[in-house]
């Protein structure tokens, strides 16, 4: 039996949207519906795979702002909902939190 786990991990390049967001005060419309694509389809490809994020935030969001590729990090507290339907727990940032971790209902 193994005693090691081994955890292998992409680097990410740029800086999370919060710094971009930060630094630009503003972005043009077509700058922001590239980036909001993107979660988006990032969002869509992770909920097809059965796994919810649970800690979506600009944070958890990085922009390499060159080319505007955006890659979704930090599954810290994420969950396969393919084998838990309800969950109740809280997580996450409670800025950022759905209204029904904030009133301690089971969400979907």
């Amino acid at each position: 039996m193994n005693s090691h786990l081994f955890i292998l991990q992409k680097e990410i390049q740029g800086v999370n949207l919060d710094k971009y967001i930060r630094k630009h005060k503003r972005c043009n419309e077509d700058k922001a519906k590239i980036i909001f694509k993107q979660i988006l389809n990032a969002i869509d490809y992770i909920h097809k795979k059965s796994i919810c994020h649970r800690d979506i935030k600009p944070d958890n969001i990085m922009i390499i702002p060159d080319t505007l590729q955006i890659t979704l990090a930090d599954f810290n507290v994420s969950k396969d909902f393919s084998k838990v339907k309800v969950m109740n727990t809280h997580t996450g940032t409670i800025a950022f939190s759905a209204p029904e971790m904030l009133f301690k209902e089971e969400y979907t």
